[in-house]
């Protein structure tokens, strides 16, 4: 197997309740490849409602690198009086998104860019 891998793959989750300040959940990605290095960027439908940290960076092979999607606090609370106005439908709507792009970058550019940077990936786009 080669490429790489998103744990869990399909579904993230929350649990609103107005008790816990950080709702929070993680990702794994994984390099699953025996020689290549991988760039990613993670993005999001509602930018303002998620801190995702990092969002982009570097992956060598046989590595892998925690995301952490963080819900902001306010859009949490807006979300909860949603849901106490409107019921369960409420939370039907904010069906958000998350896109996770990754390409194989040469072992230079990881090299260089991990020596000159915080590791984060430079989009040349």
């Amino acid at each position: 197997m080669s490429g790489l891998s998103i744990s869990p793959n399909e579904t993230i989750g929350f649990t609103l309740k107005r008790t816990e300040s950080a709702t929070k959940s993680i990702l794994t990605l994984t390099n699953n490849s025996q020689d290549e290095f991988y760039a990613f960027k993670v993005k999001t439908t509602q930018p303002r409602r998620y801190l995702v940290r990092p969002n982009q960076g570097l992956i060598k092979h046989g590595d892998s690198e925690e995301v952490t999607i963080i819900l902001v606090d306010k859009e949490k609370q807006i979300l909860l009086n949603e849901f106490e106005q409107i019921g369960p439908g409420a939370l039907e709507s904010s069906k958000d998104k998350f896109l996770i792009q990754s390409k194989a970058v040469e072992e230079e550019f990881y090299e260089s860019t991990k020596l000159h940077g915080s590791g984060k990936a430079v989009s040349s786009e």
